[in-house]
């Protein structure tokens, strides 16, 4: 049985946001954080208990899930990762079109400085939502071959 999207997402959030901390710190872009990403009203000496923590969690990822319920499941979990570390403000942008994962701006911190866990999270958010979506294919026509594909020129549709 597939993961559902939130155990999906949780995963890949968990995967750049790192463990647990139940004492705020501040990440690398200087935004006080505590649990597993959770920004809102965090301040210098807040501590959480692990059930606040997972409620924490849950709540800031609850909204994004239902903007991308209706995508495909590894495309979605890769928008719930991008919005979980830029925004919701940021992901409605890019399910508009309107702007894009790869945008250079969300891999900066707050101060315009390039993070290079951001730059890595981007390039993976991008490559699983690019995987979710179909392709043509370029295919290589051996030679002396004649209608290698359905085409007969070398592409063939699909996804990856």
């Amino acid at each position: 049985m597939p993961p559902s999207l939130a155990e999906l997402s949780s995963a890949l959030i968990g995967a750049f946001e790192g463990p647990e901390k139940l004492t705020a710190f501040k990440d690398p872009g200087g935004v006080w954080t505590i649990g597993r990403g959770h920004t809102l009203n965090v301040k210098a000496g807040d501590t959480c208990t692990h059930n606040e923590s997972v409620a924490y969690f849950t709540a800031d990822q609850a909204p994004l899930l239902a903007m991308v319920a209706s995508e495909p499941l590894v495309k979605a979990a890769a928008f719930v990762s991008f919005g979980y570390n830029v925004g919701r403000a940021a992901l409605h942008a890019v399910l508009m079109g309107a702007d894009n994962i790869t945008n250079p701006l969300h891999t900066t911190d707050k101060h315009g400085n390039v993070q290079p866990g951001l730059v890595s999270r981007r390039l993976l958010e991008r490559l699983l939502v690019d995987s979710a979506s179909p392709q043509i294919i370029p295919v290589p026509v051996p030679s002396g071959h004649t209608n290698a594909t359905a085409d007969g020129e070398g592409l063939v549709s699909g996804g990856r």
